[in-house]
Formats: structure tokens, sequence, C-alpha cells
């Protein structure tokens, strides 16, 4: 088997900030996706990504590491 992607979540309070900081500060593109509660932000040049969240899509924000 094979690792092609690893996305880090990131649990956040306010998804604003994480933008500005990832976006605005890192340049990062978050062009992947942005539910409001969640989004991705991408490298343009390198592809790496790092995904921030404040709550899953139930409310409860219970983030563990899975592989």
């Amino acid at each position: 088997m094979k690792v092609n992607r690893v996305i880090p979540d990131i649990v956040v309070d306010d998804l604003d900030p994480a933008r500005d900081f990832y976006a605005g500060f890192l340049g990062l593109s978050n062009e992947e996706f942005d539910l409001g509660w969640v989004a991705c932000f991408t490298s343009p040049d390198a592809g790496a990504s790092v995904q921030v969240l404040t709550d899953d899509e139930t409310g409860q924000n219970s983030v563990h590491a899975a592989l």
C-alpha cells in the first residue's frame, strides 16, 4: 500500500481567524472546499494540505487521529 496524501485536521474555535492565517498569512488556497464549519487549505506550489474545522457535522467535537 502506498500513501498518496495525508491531511491533518486542526480544530479551531473560529474559522475566520484560521482563514486569515492559512490563506492570508501563509498564502494557502481554500478553493478545495469551505463549508463554513470545515475548510481545506492547500499550497498552490507543493500541494500540501491542512483541514481546519470548528465542529464535526453532528455538532459534536470528537476529534481523534485515524489512519
